[in-house]
């Protein structure tokens, strides 16, 4: 370089375009918002004061004496240093590599001879003698750009998720946005990271949309996951929808989600081969708060209040019969619901269970299973939810039935007409009249309840003599039997025939039918159904003091215990 046109102390090109560069640089630090404006360029002023040669100095050499003096913040630091670095290397390549007839200007004394690197300056401003810049350091946003300056991304991935597992620092909403997107950005370009510290980025942000009910994004951002975890995931967002058009909107958001992510690293399972968020999503709210079943203490109540919990575990099944080929998993999540409530005497709550599903249901089972394996039988645990579904419509319709019965027995009987002694013609004719309307009354009233008997009967009968093995028994073997279905099955047996037996027998006593009350106590000792098994000794007991009593009166009627002419 050419001595005569250089600034004291520095080495520099005589050419107009570097000195124009050396200005731009100068007027680009000086101007507001820059570097070196307001209060930091009077401290620097306050410096240039004390020794003239400064203020050619840190501009043209860059150097870090005079420079970090007058920085207050991490950016600034940072600014410096790489302004030392890239000085440093300009200088360097220039003596290095550059050929001249004539010698260079030597280097000042005080020129900075340590080579600063990336790595070197994120290191110096960990250790910065400034504490505020020492603390900033430690800012997420600061920690960000380090190390998308140094490159790597993998280290950036791993800090990320670590700020996600310290539970002594929430990540705020609009950063766990921003790593989210950083990750998807990194995963749509091809380049490598570690794929579970992205997949626990994504289900912050997954996590972050549900809780702030974005519905219209959290199927877009669910389909980023694994499969396994869209599952669980979407399962737990449909949890907290419950109007019916939201929900079909959310149904047509996965479906969505489905087309706009088949091109992406992971997309949602093919609505057609897999419901399984929509079945996740009953099963969780059908589990939440469940009571323990096995502990229930039998009580003489015939119903239990349907609690607000109820009414919700029983909207969830609304997510399976929107789709006709989910109806087979409606059936066995809406099965499994009411086998609960029966076992707690939510009767109320399983009719609702029941009239959710559509009563088309075992047709479309049908036709989607033909049309998929031609006339191959159905599976067994398909099978077996079709017999259980008709078993509990067996049973509704038989507790229905008795309902019916004993409304109208006690409640719609009509009250005769009251007899004055002292009543005038006039009364006695009234009197007379009103009581042939009674006895009109009384004989519709008597037809309608035998009608409303023999219903009772024949619908109980439908229970106690269900074809094939009997009520609530599986007639094939699934492949993976499900032993807390199995046992919900048994239990069953146990608590509602008993009490069927003892509806029907009240029933058959109360209209005088004492010859059929005993024909009861032989379809309960037959060994084809074995319906004496599911009794307990002490409701044996009961149901036999039961038919002593149907007994005594028959021998009233002149007719031996069993109703036979003597």
């Amino acid at each position: 370089m050419e001595t005569s046109h250089n600034l004291p102390g520095k080495s520099m090109l005589t050419t107009p375009s570097l000195r124009a560069k050396t200005a731009v640089d100068q007027s680009v630090m000086l101007t507001p918002g820059g570097p070196l404006d307001d209060t930091r360029f009077d401290k620097f002023n306050l410096l240039v004061e004390a020794d003239p040669g400064v203020a050619e100095t840190p501009i043209a050499c860059s150097h870090r004496m005079y420079l970090l003096p007058a920085c207050n913040t991490w950016a600034d630091y940072l600014w410096a240093y790489f302004k030392v670095m890239v000085d440093q290397k300009v200088e360097q390549t220039l003596r290095d590599h550059l050929t001249l007839s004539r010698p260079l200007e030597p280097l000042p004394p005080n020129f900075d001879q340590k080579l600063l690197t990336v790595q070197g300056i994120f290191h110096e401003l960990q250790a910065a003698p400034h504490k505020s810049v020492e603390t900033q350091a430690k800012f997420k946003q600061h920690i960000v750009q380090k190390y998308m300056i140094l490159d790597e991304l993998d280290a950036l991935t791993e800090e990320m998720a670590e700020w996600l597992s310290n539970s002594n620092e929430a990540v705020e909403g609009h950063m766990i946005r921003f790593m989210a997107h950083f990750t998807l950005i990194i995963r749509s370009l091809g380049l490598q990271t570690r794929e579970e510290m992205s997949v626990r980025i994504i289900e912050a942000f997954v996590k972050d949309l549900i809780a702030s009910n974005r519905t219209e994004l959290v199927a877009i951002y669910v389909a980023q996951l694994p499969p396994s975890l869209q599952v669980a995931y979407y399962a737990k967002f449909l949890e907290g929808i419950s109007e019916q058009d939201d929900q079909q909107r959310c149904l047509r958001l996965a479906e969505d989600a489905v087309i706009s992510g088949s091109s992406s690293c992971h997309s949602f399972p093919h609505r057609f081969g897999c419901s399984s968020y929509y079945k996740n999503c009953c099963e969780n709210i059908r589990t939440q708060s469940d009571d323990a079943i096995s502990e229930i203490i039998p009580s003489d109540s015939l119903e239990a209040v349907t609690t607000e919990e109820d009414q919700r575990k029983i909207d969830a099944i609304t997510w399976l019969v929107f789709d006709p080929w989910q109806r087979s998993e409606a059936l066995k999540q809406s099965n499994a619901l009411i086998r609960t409530f029966l076992e707690l005497k939510k009767h109320d709550a399983a009719r609702e269970v029941f009239q959710k599903v559509p009563a088309d249901s075992i047709d479309v089972i049908m036709r989607n299973w033909q049309s998929s394996a031609g006339s191959e039988p159905l599976p067994p645990d398909d099978d077996n939810a079709i017999r259980e579904h008709l078993c509990i419509k067996s049973y509704l319709d038989a507790l229905d039935a008795f309902n019916d019965w004993f409304n109208h027995y006690h409640n719609k009987k009509p009250n005769g007409p009251v007899y004055q002694e002292s009543a005038s013609f006039h009364d006695r004719v009234r009197f007379e009249h009103e009581e042939r309307e009674f006895e009109m009354e009384l004989n519709k009233w008597d037809q309608t309840l035998s009608i409303l008997t023999k219903t009772v009967c024949d619908t109980a009968y439908n229970v106690l003599l269900f074809v094939n093995g009997g009520w609530m028994v599986d007639q094939r073997e699934g492949h993976d039997p499900d032993a807390i279905r199995g046992d919900q099955l048994v239990r069953l047996r146990e608590r509602c025939i008993p009490l069927l037996c003892t509806l029907l027998h009240t029933v058959l006593h109360t209209r005088g039918l004492y010859r059929e009350c005993l024909a009861l106590a032989d379809e309960i000792a037959s060994e084809e159904f074995q319906l004496y098994k599911v009794f307990k000794k002490e409701e044996l007991k009961q149901f036999l003091s039961k038919l002593r009593e149907s007994s005594s009166c028959l021998l009233d009627q002149d007719l031996d215990a069993l109703g036979f002419e003597i």
